[in-house]
């Protein structure tokens, strides 16, 4: 869950921390330096790609990914990716309906983890990931995801 929280900082400024949780204390953040911070979200509707595979903690499935998507000379951000291992049903219920849940635990068999991505160069590629890789192609789905802007920007 990403947390925000805005802090006091020298002269007058305040930064805007998004970490991954409250116990990450500044490590791992992403910083904004201003002297106002306006944040809004939304929901928005996306076209996610689902994938399955078994791996044993999420940096696994993250290094795994960032080597399959070098075979295809492919580059992305991880802030598209979602490794989901514990809670599954709960957590890809934010992303979908319960119907789409349902369909896509039983489409996982016996692999323990299911891998969300958000539309960027590793969904525009259609043959990805291909035969021979240890994650599986799920499908792609109609969700909603959480577009968030501080000062205007979009992130």
């Amino acid at each position: 869950m990403w947390l925000a929280r805005a802090f006091p900082c020298a002269r007058d400024k305040t930064v805007f921390a998004r970490g991954l949780d409250s116990r990450s204390k500044g490590h791992q953040c992403e910083i904004f330096r201003s002297g106002v911070v306006a944040v809004t979200s939304a929901k928005v509707p996306a076209l996610l790609t689902v994938m399955a595979g078994d791996f044993a903690n999420q940096p696994a499935a993250f290094a795994y990914l960032l080597q399959e998507a070098g075979r295809y000379g492919l580059s992305f951000d991880l802030g598209d990716v979602d490794v989901i291992q514990a809670a599954r049903p709960v957590r890809l219920a934010h992303y979908f309906r319960p119907a789409i849940v349902a369909r896509i635990e039983a489409l996982m068999g016996g692999v323990d983890t299911v891998i969300v991505v958000r539309p960027s160069t590793l969904t525009a590629r259609r043959d990805f990931p291909g035969s021979g890789s240890e994650l599986r192609l799920l499908g792609r789905f109609a969700g909603e995801i959480i577009e968030a802007e501080v000062n205007g920007i979009r992130r």
